[in-house]
């Protein structure tokens, strides 16, 4: 038996779940309070169901409830969202989705795990997948390829 460690080939990461919400904002005002703003939108959770999503985002600092024990420091990098009523969709299967080691998608195994690839070790490439981000990322659909999306717009439709 070999000692010899071998890295284990990242899988596809699906399980993905649209969670409405309430994006929340604050600006500081003449009059002395502060005015509040909301948009709404949608955030992506992985989860092994839509109940194990909203929890997920429950426990998120982000979360309000857990926002007003931030920290400033922590409050300056961190955006306060609600949930809000809205039907929570599964993201479409994808064999090609990874995520890179920042932990955004990418369509196809991220280049900085594919030691063959040229790029690999190029820190200013190497977080792209092998056909590029995913359109999770706001990225087009990559050509030749049977991403889910490529018909369909990616935010869900309510």
């Amino acid at each position: 038996m070999s000692t010899a460690q071998t890295q284990e080939s990242p899988t596809p990461v699906n399980n993905i779940y649209w969670i409405p919400i309430h994006e929340l904002s604050a600006m500081s005002c003449s009059v002395g309070r502060a005015i509040i703003g909301r948009e709404e939108t949608f955030t992506l959770v992985e989860a092994s169901s839509p109940i194990d999503a909203m929890t997920k985002l429950t426990e998120y600092p982000g979360f309000h409830l857990n926002y007003t024990k931030l920290t400033q420091e922590q409050k300056q990098r961190i955006f306060p969202f609600r949930l809000r009523p809205g039907r929570i969709e599964y993201v479409l299967f994808c064999e090609h989705r990874f995520k890179n080691r920042n932990g955004d998608y990418t369509c196809g195994k991220p280049l900085h795990d594919l030691p063959e690839e040229p790029d690999s070790q190029d820190e200013g490439f190497n977080m792209n997948g092998l056909y590029g981000m995913c359109v999770l990322e706001n990225c087009d659909s990559p050509d030749g390829l049977n991403c889910p999306y490529k018909r369909r717009g990616i935010y869900p439709e309510h």
